[in-house]
């Protein structure tokens, strides 16, 4: 593990959060395979976020400013994630949901 500053470290963690998310298709990541994609300690994921909550709420945050629309998708459907997105992406999402149910 390469040592990296607090904020490049931050956006690592993020960014693997939302790629288990993308490929378990869920939002409820678990800190170990979180921790497993960014190739850190769980005890490092747990240092910058420390709890799921909070790593899951800024996992939802970084995936819609990085225009992730299966995730923003997920976050849209749940009633416990608050998401504000743009129209554009709010459209990407729609068209989305509606390939997922077949419509």
């Amino acid at each position: 593990m390469s040592r990296l500053n607090p904020k490049d470290r931050k956006q690592q963690i993020l960014a693997a959060a939302v790629a288990v998310a993308t490929e378990q298709r869920t939002l409820n990541v678990t800190r170990l395979d979180v921790s497993i994609r960014a190739g850190v300690s769980e005890a490092l994921v747990s240092r910058y976020f420390n709890t799921m909550h909070q790593l899951r709420r800024s996992m939802v945050r970084y995936a819609v400013h990085e225009a992730n629309v299966p995730i923003t998708a997920l976050a849209v459907m749940s009633s416990a994630y608050k998401v504000d997105i743009s129209p554009e992406l709010k459209d990407r999402v729609s068209a989305h949901l509606q390939s997922q149910m077949g419509g």
